[in-house]
């Protein structure tokens, strides 16, 4: 690990450093989640489809403070959701991330691969691992 990312973070009891959801009932406005999820699949036509369902449920999640759930309508809160979903999923992010790099950097260090799988979404290709 480089040691630009060694620094040290609080963490919550559990160890980790993002707000956690799973101790509240998950409520999802299933009208939001339909209108997310086409949303997605309309700007990015090569994002796999249950990876659309997902994205739509998670920024649906009432009292989740998603983005998109703010703004469903707005293409730059799409892409935000779709972004926040690849570099959580697709990249080292948060092993970079929970090892004590910076959020920033973290985020700069995965940028490229991003990048590179929703460039290939939007042209309709699906990147298979």
């Amino acid at each position: 690990m480089p040691r630009d990312c060694r620094q040290g973070r609080e963490r919550s009891a559990d160890n980790s450093p993002h707000h956690n959801l799973g101790a509240h009932a998950a409520t999802v406005d299933e009208r939001l989640r339909r209108e997310i999820t086409e949303r997605i699949r309309t700007q990015f036509p090569g994002c796999p489809s249950a990876r659309a369902d997902a994205v739509g449920y998670y920024a649906a999640v009432r009292g989740g403070g998603r983005r998109a759930r703010n703004g469903a309508a707005d293409p730059d809160s799409i892409r935000l959701a779709a972004t926040e979903s690849v570099r959580r999923i697709d990249t080292d992010y948060d092993d970079l991330y929970l090892s004590g790099c910076d959020r920033d950097d973290s985020r700069r260090k995965v940028q490229g691969r991003v990048e590179q799988i929703l460039d290939a979404w939007r042209s309709g290709v699906t990147i298979l691992d």
